[in-house]
């Protein structure tokens, strides 16, 4: 099920710009992302770094996890969202739906951007404005825009809104760079917030 972020990718680089206070700083590189589902579950990353289908060029640094539709998708990191789109309907392997993919974006402390797409049509758990945690249940997966199978897309944007490489949190180790082909486990021990936002995601949305 690997495939392309649709269209958030070209949309996001004016959602870093508008971070004006933030657009100097640089990518915490010592950083280390959770993995954008709740704790105790585990999925494949169906097309990674450099993926052959669609993650090259301005895409190579992204990440698709095949997952079924409506999985509880977990803010990464924490910050603030700045921008929420969630109303469309429509998905399929067909560059003419690339404008119409769901996603939430949310800006880092150190003026970067994660992007989270082809979001399920009115699914987001947050709004524009909103401050999260790393952990947070923000929205439900899905298959809207250019896609061809249901999964989460993810990535990381610089300021300049260029792709940027990101490692991971995994049950097998602290600093992971995920692999295509791979399954993954939330390590669901991070932390006591954690554990309480996913469990409120758990009696929220299911």
């Amino acid at each position: 099920m690997n495939s392309s972020q649709g269209d958030a990718a070209t949309r996001s680089a004016p959602a870093v710009t508008r971070c004006l206070s933030l657009a100097m700083r640089r990518h915490d590189d010592s950083y280390r992302y959770a993995l954008p589902y709740r704790f105790g579950e585990r999925y494949e990353v169906s097309q990674g770094y450099h993926g052959a289908k669609s993650h090259t060029g301005e895409s190579r640094y992204s990440i698709d996890f095949a997952m079924p539709e409506r999985t509880v998708i977990c803010a990464a990191r924490d910050g603030k969202v700045i921008e929420v789109i969630d109303h469309y309907d429509r998905g399929g392997w067909d560059t003419s739906l690339k404008s119409q993919c769901n996603f939430v974006e949310i800006a880092h402390a150190d003026g970067t951007v994660a992007v989270y797409a082809h979001l399920v049509c009115q699914g987001s758990r947050v709004a524009e404005g909103d401050v999260v945690h790393r952990g947070q249940p923000i929205a439900l997966s899905g298959n809207t825009g250019w896609s061809d199978g249901p999964h989460l897309h993810f990535h990381v944007l610089g300021p300049d809104g260029v792709q940027l490489p990101t490692v991971f949190s995994t049950r097998d180790t602290d600093q992971q760079t995920l692999v295509e082909g791979e399954v993954y486990s939330h390590p669901g021990d991070e932390s006591w917030l954690e554990w309480c936002w996913c469990r409120l995601c758990g009696l929220v949305v299911g």
